[in-house]
């Protein structure tokens, strides 16, 4: 059985990924108890090649959502997938514990 803090983390990956989906219907929600504080691309923080982020804090736990696979970006992509690239496309979580101020 999988407990709530991973539940949670997959929900928060899950919600990186807002750019390419359509919010009404296909973004996925915030875990309870947990406030996206920030996301990028933004009006301050515009990126190109298909970088998107999202964090999270609860409490002194911050976590930084990030996206992996772009469909705007295949070739890239592609590339990537076969080594062809410098770049690396993964996506995840990164968790910080502690003091957030």
């Amino acid at each position: 059985m999988m407990a709530q803090f991973e539940i949670d983390r997959a929900l928060m990956a899950g919600r990186a990924y807002q750019t390419n989906r359509d919010q009404s219907a296909n973004w996925f929600p915030v875990p309870a108890g947990w406030t996206e504080f920030s996301h990028v691309p933004n009006t301050a923080y515009p990126t190109t090649g298909g970088f998107e982020a999202s964090a999270f804090q609860k409490g002194s736990e911050i976590v930084i959502s990030y996206t992996g696979t772009n469909l705007s970006d295949l070739s890239g992509d592609m590339a990537a997938n076969l080594g062809l690239s410098g770049k690396k496309k993964v996506s995840g979580t990164i968790v910080w514990r502690g003091d957030v101020n």
